[in-house]
């Protein structure tokens, strides 16, 4: 990966990993399941496994997740074959998203997009990063709702991504 390419960090769950799919697999507590029989790879959203490779061959993307387990959302996407797609100086996972903000920065001084299903986490990243370039994706549970942060971007699936980034 070209290091002077740009860099796109993208959320994990409602992003690129469709999570009400795997809660119908998986109705309970992750943490009574063994992690090797979890049914990751079929809960990857359509557009992903096809959108990726082409924002590869021009951007560095990343990974910028909040999850209480971060062995369970490593494991989405080592388990679903996504993580070839990501530079490993690019991922951060972790439960506390002001720790996380503050560690990317340390190693990754400009943002220039963030796509991500939840506003308030985008807004967050915005304060950290002024100059990125805020995408919703809007698939989940926050997919109706409304907040005061506004993105720069909203999208239904990363099929509108490309439109996005390759005309700036």
């Amino acid at each position: 990966m070209n290091s002077e390419f740009p860099i796109i960090s993208f959320d994990i769950d409602y992003t690129l990993f469709d999570t009400d799919k795997f809660r119908m697999y998986v109705p309970s507590d992750l943490t009574m399941w063994d992690i090797q029989q979890l049914p990751f790879d079929i809960c990857v959203y359509p557009e992903v496994l096809s959108v990726l490779p082409i924002l590869q061959r021009a951007f560095r993307l990343g990974i910028c997740s909040i999850s209480e387990i971060d062995e369970y959302q490593r494991a989405k996407l080592t388990r679903t074959g996504l993580a070839r797609f990501f530079d490993p100086d690019l991922v951060f996972i972790g439960n506390d998203i002001d720790a996380l903000l503050k560690e990317m920065k340390q190693t990754v001084p400009m943002l220039h997009y963030a796509v991500d299903d939840l506003p308030t986490k985008l807004e967050r990243i915005k304060v950290v990063y002024p100059e990125v370039v805020t995408v919703r994706v809007k698939k989940g549970k926050h997919a109706v709702k409304t907040f005061p942060f506004q993105s720069d971007y909203e999208i239904d699936d990363l099929h509108g991504l490309g439109r996005i980034v390759f005309r700036n």
